[in-house]
Formats: structure tokens, C-alpha cells, sequence
């Protein structure tokens, strides 16, 4: 239990999870968790808010269900089709937003997601000493990894300091630390809308909506929300089930379908998708009791 909660907790603190708008980019490049490649993968979101959820429940410790949480909030937004099913990815590279209006810009690595210290000072002003120490924030950038020279002054957020702490060097008390950093997430992420967004791959992959599905089913079920985001999270759990029995499952031929994109799905599926699939359908037959779900899962089977 000490080895995973050991790796999830620096996982969700480091530069590998998005502070701003919530979920987990694809891999960290340096042992400390600090610097991702900034692809954002739905099969990760999955797996990662699962053993969230279960970290929080072995551990009884909300912070890993709090994550878990935010997570699933960012796939509702970003990577749900308006019929329900899950989208596939966003990429790393997005244009620089200086250069948002050049129609040539060269995309680069984490444009979307990376921050100036004097972006963060003009945002916050006298508040902006709270944010700069609870995220690492560097005057000339906080990258300890940066091969291509790609996040030359500019910052990755990370959780660099506790509470306590940041309060402590910024002359505050906790509480008032607090609440800086309570509205700094919706300040900044209402700054970094306005910049070009990373390519979505918005292809419907039915493996990855089995393992997505299985998630928040699971959150439905244990997740310590209150019961209107339970209720969320039960319906994005049984709108992509839906979604996959609707458009990627041949009833005729009794056979499941891999991809759909823009209306058009083919590919007959893998044994891969095949578990991945039955097994968010029993999650979500434990959390809803309908039993539909199970002789769906049965016939798969």
C-alpha cells in the first residue's frame, strides 16, 4: 500500500497532472514527476481515477478521491462527444499563444499549458506572491528538464509547497492563502482559454470508453460526492454505454465494433476491447442495478 500511494501522491502534485484544468498528461520525463510530455490520453484518465478511488478507500484518505474527482470533471468536459461517448486524446503541441494570430506558427510542446512569471503577476497582482510559491513559479522559468529548449521562461505548474508553508512566506495566515489559491484555478483557467487549444482526436474508441465507463461507474458507486455528482457521473457512465451499444455494436452479427468517428464505425473489435467493455458494463450494472447492462456484458462474454 506505502508503494502506491507513494507514487500516486507525487504523480497527482507534479507537473504530470494539469493544476488548471484537471486530468493527467500521458508520461513524466524526469524522475521527479516534474516535467510531462503533455499529451493527455483518455485510457489514463481511466485507470489513473480508478486507483484514485482506490487509493482514497485503502488509505482513507480524501485528497486521492478529490483527484479522482477532478479528473473525471475534465472528461466530462474535454473529452465527451455531445451523444456521450468518450473522445480518444489531446495532443501536446498547441501554437504558442504569442503567435496566435500567424497562421505558419510551429506548434510546440505544453504552449497551452505553460505560464510566464510575469503572466501570473499581471493575473494576480498582490496575490500573485501566493501563487507563484505554492506553484514553483520562477522568474526565469522552473523547467529542471527542457532537452529542446522549449519551456525556456516559462513554468510548469506543480505543487511546490504546502499550505503551511506558502502562507508562512507570503506573510499570510493558512486561511487567507487559502482563499487566493481557492480562485486562482478558475482565474487561470479562464486566462488559458483564450489560447489555441491542442488538436482533439475526437475518434470513439470502444476498449478505451470500457475502461472510461468502468471509472466512472466506480465513482458513482464509492466516490465520497455528494449525490447530484454522483448522479453525474452514473449518467456520462451510462450516456457512453449507450453510445457504444448504439453505434458500435452490430446486433445482427453479434459483433462489437473498435472505432467511431463523424458517423462511421468499422473495424470488428479485439479481445481488448471485448474485456474492456464488459467490464465497465458490470460497473455499471453494480452501480445502477439495471440489468440491461449485465446481459449486455453476458452476450459479449
Amino acid at each position: 500500500r506505502h508503494m502506491v500511494l507513494e507514487t500516486l501522491r507525487p504523480m497527482a502534485l507534479g507537473g504530470m497532472r494539469d493544476h488548471v484544468g484537471g486530468g493527467f498528461h500521458r508520461y513524466s520525463v524526469d524522475g521527479a514527476w516534474r516535467v510531462p510530455h503533455f499529451e493527455k490520453m483518455l485510457y489514463d484518465q481511466a485507470q489513473l481515477a480508478l486507483a484514485c478511488l482506490e487509493a482514497a478507500q485503502a488509505a482513507a484518505d480524501p485528497s486521492f478521491a478529490a483527484v479522482a474527482d477532478d479528473t473525471l470533471a475534465y472528461v466530462r468536459r474535454d473529452l465527451t462527444h455531445p451523444d456521450g461517448g468518450f473522445l480518444s486524446a489531446e495532443d501536446a503541441d498547441s501554437v504558442p499563444p504569442e503567435h496566435a494570430d500567424d497562421p505558419g506558427a510551429k506548434r510546440t510542446e505544453g504552449a497551452f499549458y505553460i505560464w510566464s512569471q510575469a503572466e501570473i503577476d499581471d493575473l494576480f497582482g498582490d496575490d500573485a506572491e501566493v501563487v507563484r510559491a505554492r506553484y514553483g513559479i520562477e522568474p526565469d522559468g522552473n523547467a529542471p528538464h527542457d532537452p529542446h529548449g522549449e519551456f525556456t521562461g516559462r513554468n510548469l505548474l506543480y505543487v511546490a509547497q504546502p499550505l503551511a508553508t506558502v502562507a508562512e512566506h507570503t506573510d499570510r495566515t493558512p486561511e487567507a492563502a487559502q482563499v487566493v489559491l481557492d480562485g486562482a484555478r478558475a482565474t487561470l483557467f479562464e486566462a488559458r482559454s483564450t489560447r489555441p487549444r491542442p488538436h482533439l482526436d475526437d475518434k470513439v474508441l470502444s476498449g478505451w470508453n470500457g475502461l472510461m465507463i468502468a471509472a466512472f461507474a466506480r465513482a458513482a458507486r464509492l466516490s465520497p460526492l455528494d449525490q447530484p455528482a454522483r448522479g453525474a457521473a452514473l449518467d456520462a457512465a451510462a450516456g457512453a454505454a449507450t453510445f457504444l451499444r448504439e453505434r458500435l455494436w452490430d446486433d445482427e452479427r453479434g459483433r462489437l465494433l473498435r472505432r467511431w468517428r463523424d458517423g462511421r464505425a468499422d473495424i470488428d473489435a479485439y479481445g481488448e476491447d471485448y474485456a474492456s467493455v464488459i467490464w465497465g458494463l458490470l460497473e455499471l450494472f453494480q452501480a445502477s442495478g439495471d440489468p440491461a447492462w449485465y446481459d449486455w456484458a453476458a452476450r459479449l462474454q
